[in-house]
């Protein structure tokens, strides 16, 4: 029998064209929620250990009611979760979505050798750069979501997208 957090839970990633990450898998629905549960607890963990008791809890309530109100974030930050992105990985992909700038982004590759992946983040209120780091291959997911453009013909990293907008999410 599944919790309230856990049917809640599957009901938003099925809401978000994520089915496959409930039923695309060899071992049972159950055990893949658990999973996918566990490691939004460990982003909330993060989170708070980086932001202190009023940061974010990723519970599949939280995520549930943010969908109410901005559901374009919740799939971006679920396609995030569907990547693999490590914990501290899937907290940034939040304060992106939550307004902070990309700042600085680092990618060293070798290959067979080693990966690493340096985000630094900035918000407009001035406080002090978040920096994210990852030696975690997966985590290079995150460069696909990222806004690329051009503003006075200089490079801009700007805002983290769902890969797919569905039909109810475009004007």
């Amino acid at each position: 029998m599944s919790s309230p957090s856990e049917s809640t839970f599957e009901n938003l990633l099925r809401d978000n064209d994520l089915t496959w990450m409930v039923d695309g898998f060899l071992v049972p629905r159950e055990k893949v929620i658990e999973s996918l549960l566990n490691k939004l607890s460990q982003a909330s963990t993060e989170s708070v250990s980086r932001f202190g008791d009023d940061a974010p809890r990723f519970t599949a309530e939280f995520l549930a009611n943010e969908s109410q109100k901005h559901h374009h974030k919740v799939r971006a930050f679920l396609q995030g979760l569907s990547a693999g992105m490590t914990p501290p990985m899937l907290v940034m992909v939040w304060r992106i979505l939550q307004g902070s700038y990309i700042q600085e982004v680092d990618v060293h590759y070798r290959k067979r050798s080693d990966f690493k992946l340096r985000i630094i983040l900035s918000s407009s209120s001035g406080s002090n750069p978040e920096c994210y780091e990852s030696s975690d291959i997966w985590d290079a997911s995150v460069l696909r979501h990222l806004g690329i453009m051009k503003a006075n013909d200089l490079p801009v990293f700007d805002g983290f997208m769902p890969l797919q907008f569905r039909t109810a999410d475009t004007p």
